[in-house]
């Protein structure tokens, strides 16, 4: 069967299902108040909240790697200087570090390696030969109603750095912060500071998106774990658990693949517009996916899982801009082939390709809903976390029957996980039935979707995707209410393959979306909301002497552009022979000969995938 994966079906579920153990006593307890950014104009004397312990946090949520329990000062330690730190009283139980450098972040490939300090009550000199951001670590094992702990700061070998801090720095002022800072270099540190992350990065990379709002970014990092959390049963809920006040540092490094471990993910310089832009993050997978190791619980990931369920926040997280199909469904045709090889000696691991395996729980998703995964977060919270890779195995199978209330012993059969004898007694012990229909057969293309909207010079929007096949099509202005017929008032069906093209002028927030209906006038699926592309606009065309013609406007970032002499046949690269691109703020200059009927216009396109964006206005020349 062929299934939206955002959408649970009924495989025959029991009451039995989502029966989630209690928590363990003591670990659900909220914890200690987000603190805010402490960085102000009068950086020398600052107060810093008693935080839980990183170590304390990993245990209570499960998970594999711990949060940063530090927090910025706004600081960095010139290289061979000496801190000088004056450490206020401590409440009972607490500590005090000073951490000098930023785990993750580095001028080179290989990231810094902080240094970290025992602070004493009263004054504290630490000399250090490396340098770097300066950190302070104040932490308990029960920090929930301790006050702020007192500190100033020496200001004779530290330099101000940079520091953005969400709610507290104005936007407008932030270019002119950065280009102020004590410290010149391109590669010296700035931060940006919010509620649950910290980036560190480059002075160059910042300078080079300071236009961009830096709460605006914030608030889209907040949106994507709130995404992540959602999914792992972390929130204000009845059943959910208290959020962390702890931060994952994100931080910038010269080269490399992205990582992510204890305190940080970490990002090489490449990748800075995904990083520090909220268009550019709206479509990182790969900042989504270190974040989401940051989330990850040990005891139901065995090493063949450690790459694959991390995907389940990055899901999460795409799920929550409801732009594309899952990342998964692409994948859909291979995991089925790997399904349907008969060879009883087939491992789950012969999979090379992660997204292959992501498809296993994605079909559990679909089968179970969202709630087989935020029950699967309650129930290791439950318990004691499981060590070895062998028994994570294990855990994983037996947890998820009994999460789902059905036996999937032959689900796991079937994906080569080969469940041993002890596995397939724990299952038995359950005393659960097979699922009437096997979670395996499940495919994951989405009934209805939207994946491509092309702007037309008129305004007209062509919207391509697929839907039931022979399904009527109707679009709206207004989701919850009403559905109609295309603007053309003639009936849009899918065709038999299930494909679809038509043309609409009906958008609402600046989105479109297509319901399907059956031939009774009943609705099937309503896709999802597709963001339209940004508009192309020439704003001026002026003919030169020389007959070239200088084609100025604006179009959709980074995006491909290109003109004709007759928009049915085809559209063409100018002819200077270097393909022509749109700047990081959508601006466009470039040089033409063609014309259609004595006017210009340009289209632009996705520039990763090749797929028409929006073709502008036809306009009428200038001679120069």
């Amino acid at each position: 069967m062929s299934i939206a994966v955002a959408t649970a079906v009924s495989l025959g579920t029991t009451s039995a299902a989502f029966a989630v153990s209690p928590p363990r006593a003591g670990k659900s307890t909220p914890a200690a108040t987000a603190p805010l950014c402490r960085v102000s104009s009068a950086r020398s004397a600052q107060d810093f909240p008693v935080l839980p312990s990183a170590e304390r946090e990993r245990k209570r949520l499960g998970r594999t790697n711990a949060r940063a329990d530090f927090q910025p000062t706004g600081y960095a330690l010139k290289p061979g200087g000496t801190l000088k730190v004056s450490l206020g009283e401590l409440p009972k139980g607490a500590t005090a570090e000073a951490v000098i450098g930023t785990y993750g972040y580095g001028r080179g490939a290989k990231p810094e390696q902080p240094r970290r300090h025992t602070l004493v009550k009263g004054s504290n000199a630490i000399p250090d030969a490396e340098g770097g951001v300066v950190w302070i670590r104040v932490s308990s094992e029960d920090a929930g109603s301790a006050g702020p702990v007192p500190i100033t700061f020496g200001t004779q070998d530290v330099n101000e750095i940079p520091v953005f801090c969400d709610g507290k720095t104005h936007p407008g002022s932030w270019r002119r912060a950065i280009e102020n800072s004590q410290l010149k270099d391109d590669h010296s540190p700035v931060q940006i500071v919010g509620k649950h992350v910290v980036l560190t990065v480059w002075r160059s990379s910042a300078l080079k998106y300071a236009d961009h709002d830096p709460g605006a970014l914030l608030r889209a990092y907040e949106n994507i774990l709130r995404a992540e959390d959602r999914i792992a049963a972390i929130g204000s809920s009845s059943g959910e658990a208290p959020e962390s006040p702890l931060r994952i540092l994100a931080s910038e490094r010269l080269s490399g693949d992205p990582n992510a471990t204890n305190y940080r993910i970490s990002l090489p310089a490449g990748g800075a517009e995904g990083m520090l832009t909220v268009a550019g993050l709206k479509g990182a997978w790969g900042v989504w996916h270190e974040l989401g190791h940051m989330q990850q619980q040990a005891s139901w990931t065995p090493k063949a899982l450690t790459e694959t369920s991390v995907n389940v926040y990055s899901l999460a997280a795409q799920r929550s801009f409801q732009e594309e199909p899952s990342k998964a469904a692409p994948y859909d045709k291979k995991a089925h082939d790997f399904l349907d090889d008969p060879r009883p000696d087939k491992k789950f691991e012969d999979n090379k390709n992660f997204y292959v395996r992501l498809v296993m729980l994605e079909q559990l998703r679909a089968a179970f809903g969202d709630q087989f995964f935020t029950a699967l977060h309650k129930e290791v919270r439950a318990h004691e976390q499981v060590a070895g890779d062998a028994q994570r195995r294990k855990n994983f199978m037996v947890l998820s029957s009994k999460i789902a209330g059905k036996d999937l012993t032959r689900f796991f059969t079937e994906w080569g996980w080969k469940p041993d004898e002890s596995t397939r007694s724990a299952v038995a012990a359950l005393h659960l039935r097979a699922p009437a229909k096997d979670p395996a057969r499940i495919h994951l293309a989405a009934p209805t979707q939207v994946t491509s909207v092309v702007r037309a010079a008129d305004g007209q929007l062509t919207l391509s995707g697929t839907a039931e096949p022979n399904s009527r099509l109707k679009t709206t202005s207004t989701p919850k209410g009403s559905w109609w017929d295309p603007v053309t008032n003639v009936p849009a069906h899918a065709g038999a393959d299930g494909t679809f093209t038509l043309k609409t002028a009906r958008t609402f927030n600046g989105q479109v979306a297509v319901t399907s209906y059956d031939s009774a006038g009943h609705a099937l699926h309503e896709s999802n909301h597709y963001t339209l592309p940004t508009p192309t606009h020439v704003q001026s065309a002026v003919r030169g002497k020389d007959r070239w013609i200088t084609l100025s406007g604006t179009a959709a970032p980074n995006s491909r552009l290109k003109t004709t002499t007759n928009p049915a046949v085809g559209w063409y690269d100018p002819e200077t022979g270097a393909p022509a691109h749109a700047d990081a703020d959508g601006t466009f200059t470039l040089k033409t000969k063609r014309t259609i009927k004595g006017r210009a216009a340009v289209k632009s396109y996705d520039p990763k995938t090749g797929r028409p964006l929006a073709e502008s206005p036809h306009v009428a020349l200038k001679d120069s």
